[in-house]
């Protein structure tokens, strides 16, 4: 009696929410728009000596990390000759507030007199004036911990750049320390670059400039259709097209390429991916 055994992965929580388009031919595609992507998964392999075919809690872990790099995300299919991809770093919006702050701490640090020239003058310590930009700047909007307060306290600031350091100013608006000053100064301005995506890569995330995070957006042309999203939330996927039988076929690719099935054992693969209530793209993958 020929025997197969095979396991299954079905759980709700087995699903990413994202967006998409289907291109048609070379002139038509859907608008964009979005799905909550239900996956399933069927292995089947002979039976480790233990009577088990894979440890369900790895692969059920790497279903989970695979599904969560698409998870509200903007997917895009990379391998489609007909859709163009542009890269812009673009310069972020000003940090509400740092205008306001500058301006009193200017105003503050041109009416103190530390070097005892009026009679009613006072020498500062340098945790005494930490201590001032500090309020200033949480009264200007500008988040400062208590504990970035006290851990100030009695370290001598020399410069801005350490003072903007250690107040979490290059957290909160990208300032950069005393070292780095002069290397921002020979940073390239962003500007505009043509993406190869070749095989798809994942082109997710943030370019720095050196000073302060840019944003990068992405421009995406299709016939005569031009969209433009940031990048941080698209991924550009190795594949022709978006559809639920081509994200089923990923999704396996990866499983395939994980270390729970590096042994390569397994005798075939199934992954379904359900973009509509009894609307389901399958891929079968033969070892």
């Amino acid at each position: 009696m020929d025997k197969k055994f095979g396991i299954r992965l079905e759980s709700a929580e087995q699903m990413f929410s994202a967006s998409h388009f289907i291109t048609f031919d070379s002139t038509h595609c859907e608008p964009f728009h979005g799905h909550d992507f239900h996956v399933s998964v069927a292995l089947e392999q002979e039976l480790s000596p233990a009577g088990y075919v894979v440890d369900f809690i790895p692969l059920s872990e790497t279903l989970h990390e695979i599904l969560k790099k698409l998870d509200h995300k903007t997917l895009l299919q990379g391998e489609n000759p007909k859709i163009k991809f542009t890269m812009e770093e673009i310069e972020p919006d000003e940090q509400p507030g740092v205008v306001d702050w500058m301006n009193k701490v200017g105003t503050w640090l041109s009416s103190v007199n530390q070097y005892g020239e009026k009679e009613d003058s006072k020498e500062l310590a340098p945790e005494d004036y930490f201590q001032k930009m500090a309020q200033m700047a949480t009264g200007a909007g500008m988040d400062f911990g208590e504990e970035e307060i006290s851990q100030a306290g009695g370290k001598p600031l020399s410069g801005w750049g350490e003072m903007a350091a250690m107040s979490g100013l290059s957290a909160v608006c990208g300032w950069p320390g005393i070292s780095e000053m002069n290397e921002v100064g020979s940073k390239k301005e962003g500007k505009d670059e043509t993406i190869d995506v070749g095989n798809g890569a994942d082109f997710s995330g943030t370019i720095s400039n050196g000073m302060t995070a840019m944003k990068v957006e992405i421009e995406v042309r299709y016939g005569s259709k031009r969209w433009i999203f940031p990048m941080e939330d698209c991924v550009i996927l190795p594949i022709f097209n978006t559809t639920a039988e081509l994200l089923a076929e990923y999704i396996a690719n990866q499983l395939v390429q994980s270390e729970v099935l590096a042994k390569g054992k397994w005798s075939q693969l199934q992954v379904e991916v359900e973009e509509a209530p009894g609307m389901k793209g399958i891929c079968v993958l033969r070892n």
